[in-house]
């Protein structure tokens, strides 16, 4: 959520008075240096209040200062979004979320500084938009509000990410996988709860898949446990999400889960060679890579699961392999 849109000045204004001027703001924000684009941009507005490039200047204003990074240079941003709010809102030659997500991530950078009243700001921001929407330029603001909201200040955004993980509907999905991907970010007992229930129960199998992956990365033995329920998902794509999951992580319930199903005749062979691939030169141990040489020697495997094996085992190199 880090991309602000590049908006190239449109042709048809080729000849206005303050066209040059832009053309020269542009030149130096393209040459990073912000200082100067941000005095040229402020230049065009002061000089061509009416014209019809004033609101892709004071965008590209408040980009170049933000870009400054200083406390004076963001405050002047933020000055500057709030007065250009309108004229945001009827600029056609701008995607409807590219001020909103200026705006988070200049507030963002404000609480970082600990500027007082931030925190307030966002929140009121997060709520200009409707609660569940399809306009999925509301949906982008909202998930880049919301993760500026929970860099800034996790309690505050607590309630808002809840809120997000109870909804099913596909509209909202995007903000549910930023609300997984936020979560796993500070990693705790409460937050691999919320995690785990998504992934039961979400109805978006993309926000089940990015659920399931990462709780590999969440404390405790909950996520295991409910990453070994995933292998037996009736969805194919849910149970390699489970089994890429369990071999990332660095729980030792994790290798036996993955031993285990690999062992079970009685398991998919799909699923035992999703399993067998997942073990590679960064994940593997010596341990492992000596159960997979016995899988190799075992009676009644089929040829697919020991070329899997041979392959696993080309990717670990030693004299044993």
């Amino acid at each position: 959520y880090d991309v602000v849109s590049m908006i190239a000045p449109p042709n048809f204004m080729q000849g206005e008075p303050a066209d040059s001027l832009y053309q020269l703001a542009r030149e130096a924000f393209n040459r990073q240096d912000y200082s100067r684009a941000a005095a040229r941009f402020a230049d065009l507005i002061a000089k061509y209040p009416n014209s019809r490039l004033v609101p892709q200047s004071a965008y590209y204003q408040a980009f170049a200062l933000y870009r400054v990074g200083t406390v004076d240079a963001l405050r002047s941003a933020l000055k500057v979004l709030e007065s250009n709010a309108s004229r945001f809102e009827y600029e056609t030659r701008m995607s409807k979320s590219d001020a909103p997500a200026l705006h988070a991530r200049v507030l963002r950078a404000l609480a970082d500084r600990n500027e007082p009243g931030v925190d307030a700001k966002l929140r009121d921001l997060y709520a200009k938009y409707p609660s569940v929407s399809c306009d999925q330029d509301d949906v982008r603001i909202k998930a880049q509000v919301l993760s500026s909201l929970y860099q800034a200040d996790p309690d505050a955004a607590m309630p808002y990410i809840r809120q997000n993980l109870a909804t099913r509907d596909a509209c909202n999905a995007e903000l549910r996988r930023t609300a997984v991907f936020l979560l796993a970010n500070r990693p705790t007992a409460e937050q691999t709860a919320l995690i785990v229930q998504v992934a039961k129960n979400d109805t978006v199998r993309s926000v089940r898949s990015q659920a399931i992956e990462v709780l590999s990365r969440m404390p405790g033995d909950e996520a295991i446990a409910a990453l070994q329920q995933f292998m037996n998902d009736d969805d194919e794509r849910i149970q390699a999400a489970a089994v890429r999951s369990l071999m990332r992580s660095d729980n030792p319930r994790a290798r036996a889960a993955m031993r285990s199903l690999i062992d079970r005749r009685d398991a998919s062979e799909r699923q035992r060679l999703e399993a067998i691939r997942s073990f590679d030169r960064d994940n593997a141990s010596p341990e492992d890579a000596a159960y997979l040489r016995s899988l190799f020697n075992r009676q009644g495997e089929s040829d697919r699961i020991k070329d899997a094996v041979l392959s696993a085992l080309a990717q670990m190199p030693s004299e044993e392999n």
